[in-house]
C-alpha cells in the first residue's frame, strides 16, 4: 500500500461518517476509485450512520443502534406520545386511549359496559316508556 493509499484508509479511519464522494473531493478522484482502495484495505465502504437520536416526546438525546433510526428514548415515551387521557360520558371517570382510536366516535366512553348503560338510558325502552305499554321489544 502505498502513501497515497494509507492516507485514505487513514481518513476513513478518523472519519466514519464521511461519504465516499467527499473523502474522493479531498483528494481529487473519484468515489468509485475511493471505493476500491478501501475494499483492497478491508476498510468499512459504506459511511456509519450517526447513532445518537432525540426522543420525539421528551427532547432527550439517547445513544441507538446503526440501522433504523429511533423515534422515542423508551417504551413510556412512545406510549405517553401515542395516548390521549380523555373522559367518559357515561361515567365521567378519565382514561387513556390510543390518538387513532379516540375521535372514531361522536361518543367517548371507557368500557362497553359504560356504553351499554348510556344507550340504554338514552335510546332504550327508559326514554321511550310507551314502547313497553305497547310490548314492542327489540329482534334480531
Amino acid at each position: 500500500m502505498n502513501a497515497h493509499e494509507q492516507s485514505i484508509v487513514d481518513t476513513r479511519l478518523r472519519n466514519p461518517c464521511a461519504t465516499l464522494e467527499q473523502i474522493g473531493r479531498k483528494y481529487s478522484v473519484s468515489s468509485e476509485r475511493i471505493r476500491q482502495v478501501l475494499k483492497k484495505n478491508n476498510t468499512p465502504t459504506k459511511a456509519a450512520k450517526s447513532t445518537e437520536y432525540k426522543c420525539n416526546n421528551c427532547g432527550k438525546i439517547f445513544k441507538g443502534t446503526i440501522g433504523t433510526p429511533r423515534l422515542f428514548c423508551s417504551r413510556k415515551c412512545w406510549s405517553e406520545y401515542h395516548h390521549v387521557t380523555l373522559i367518559c360520558q357515561y361515567c365521567g371517570q378519565p382514561f387513556k386511549r390510543r390518538i387513532s382510536r379516540s375521535l372514531k366516535g361522536q361518543f367517548i366512553f371507557c368500557s362497553r359496559e359504560c356504553m351499554g348503560k348510556y344507550v340504554g338510558r338514552n335510546y332504550g325502552f327508559v326514554a321511550h316508556p310507551e314502547n313497553i305499554r305497547r310490548g314492542i321489544h327489540a329482534t334480531r
